[in-house]
């Protein structure tokens, strides 16, 4: 039988798998979120390290000094993908929403999939839960797409 410790905030008696170290009396679920003094996004303690800086901020400071950067196994200088996002205003290219270091991805334009080039051409910058909506339609599709899903739920007029 596991053994189970009581959380001192939460009072749930719960297996000690939910228990991290460093944190002895408190659940994982009970453990506050810490800010990342970079970007601002919100992180459990163990994920912003003792200098206050969240994992994908830090592989961010692991690429400050290469010129090129790797994506699907083709290079790309730094410097034009800095061009793209600040041509992008640091907005998604499909939300608009603003681009962290914790949610930004490349995208293909025209995925691979469906006949797009692996050039700096064909990419943007986007959110990772844009992405991962988009999958391997163009932009138009899913743009369609999304304008059908709204059109269904009544929400046109917002």
């Amino acid at each position: 039988m596991s053994s189970r410790i009581v959380c001192t905030v939460c009072g749930r008696s719960r297996l000690a798998k939910f228990f991290r170290q460093g944190y002895a009396d408190t659940c994982t679920g009970c453990i506050e979120p810490v800010a990342c003094t970079r970007c601002g996004c919100l992180r459990v303690p163990w994920v912003i390290g003792l200098d206050g800086i969240c994992d994908p901020c830090k592989v961010l400071d692991d690429n400050r000094g290469k010129k090129y950067l790797k994506s699907g196994g083709k290079k790309f200088r730094k410097a034009d993908i800095l061009d793209l996002l600040e041509s992008q205003g640091k907005r998604c290219a499909l939300t608009g929403a603003e681009l962290r270091p914790d949610n930004a991805v490349l995208d293909h334009i025209v995925s691979i999939k469906n006949g797009g080039e692996h050039g700096i051409d064909n990419l943007q910058v986007v959110t990772s839960q844009a992405n991962r909506a988009k999958n391997t339609m163009s932009n138009d599709d899913f743009i369609e797409l999304c304008l059908e899903v709204v059109a269904h739920h009544g929400l046109a007029d917002l």
